[in-house]
């Protein structure tokens, strides 16, 4: 049968009795009264609610604790966060706990009577409210600040995979489960972090920050804590910066249409992310070697000379360095006679040759 008991606290006043819950021959259970200030008060128990044990046990009222945020704010499912809540009433010597959701309590490591770190959990995704307890967890904070488990990053590609070791390439990152985020991140290698901008749950852009030249992993993290670990996909390739020497020919008709040539140092092998820039059109870039690569001039509106550069896709920054090379635009070539109209076959016959937009440059080809 269970037996009711009485639980007095008393210090200098005495607080009334409450009632407590028989358990077993060595346990009862009773819930504390409230009390106005905090403090240590004895605690003793009394079968009849008359005669009261000596009074050798302490229990010691504590000012409330609450919860007024978590940094981050999200992480992924599989848990593992170090999540840095702040609030006030922490214990540094008390039995400090943390509880994510409906997850089991975990210990907290408390920084100062206003921060604390605990780490999430394994959880399904969706938002919850963690609470601290300092009384080993018999009694949670209520505060409701939500933290967001996020599904984990995917990465599926990452273009260009090609940057200048000076860096400036924005790098578009394709995959899923992106968060729209002040703390969306992109991390180049060993780099500090850069901003990611969110375009939607499956792409973002980075800008590629300065790197030494070599291979490296590119990692995104929702919160700027926790990155994603897709190794076999998502990698950029920083590389010495290009020095453009010359080009030839050096000039084209306004139809476009030319094939040419520019020399220079460190051009990047095998990639189809590099362009010329023709004035400011860009035209796909063939890599021969490098120090050699070609592409064909784009149509222009006017006879005119323009800068030619070599840019990265899809940026319009032209990241080269060396002397500017100059492309020049003239009307087209109208050939109206020859004369002679024929010659031997050795060759060797001086030909005058009579058209209009001829330029010293020019030269002739028999087909």
């Amino acid at each position: 049968t269970t037996e009711i008991y009485t639980l007095s606290l008393h210090d200098a006043l005495p607080i009334s009795p409450v009632e407590a819950v028989f358990v077993s021959s060595t346990s009862l259970r009773c819930r504390a009264p409230a009390q106005t200030a905090s403090g240590s008060v004895a605690v003793a128990v009394a079968i009849n609610g008359v005669d009261f044990t000596d009074a050798t046990a302490v229990y010691e009222y504590r000012s409330a604790i609450r919860v007024t945020s978590v940094t981050p704010r999200n992480g992924p499912v599989g848990g593992g966060t170090r999540m840095v809540v702040t609030g006030s009433g922490f214990e540094m010597s008390g039995e400090m706990l943390c509880r994510v959701g409906d997850a089991l309590p975990s210990p907290a490591e408390v920084l100062n009577a206003s921060a604390l770190v605990c780490v999430s959990p394994s959880h399904d995704s969706g938002a919850v409210a963690v609470e601290v307890s300092a009384n080993g967890g018999v009694d949670f904070t209520t505060s409701g600040v939500l933290f967001t488990f996020d599904l984990p990053i995917a990465i599926e590609s990452v273009f260009p995979a090609l940057a200048p070791a000076l860096g400036g390439v924005v790098v578009t990152v394709n995959g899923a489960n992106f968060v729209r985020s002040e703390l969306l991140k992109c991390r180049f290698g060993e780099t500090a972090p850069v901003s990611g901008t969110w375009l939607s749950r499956e792409a973002l852009t980075c800008v590629a920050p300065a790197h030494s030249p070599g291979r490296v992993t590119v990692e995104v993290s929702n919160n700027d804590v926790d990155f994603s670990s897709d190794f076999d996909v998502a990698h950029v390739e920083f590389h010495a910066e290009i020095a453009l020497l010359s080009a030839t020919p050096e000039l084209g008709p306004v139809v476009g249409g030319t094939l040419v040539t520019v020399f220079g140092n460190s051009f990047p092998v095998a990639t189809s992310a590099l362009l010329c820039s023709f004035g400011g059109v860009h035209v796909s870039a063939t890599v021969v070697s490098a120090s050699e690569l070609q592409c064909v001039s784009p149509p222009s509106e006017r006879p005119e000379p323009v800068a030619l550069d070599v840019t990265y896709y899809p940026t319009a920054a032209t990241p080269t360095v060396g002397s500017a090379l100059k492309f020049a635009y003239v009307e087209g070539l109208v050939l109206s006679s020859i004369a002679p109209a024929s010659g031997p076959m050795t060759g060797g016959t001086v030909l005058d040759v009579r058209g209009g937009g001829i330029f010293n440059s020019s030269t002739c080809a028999a087909a």
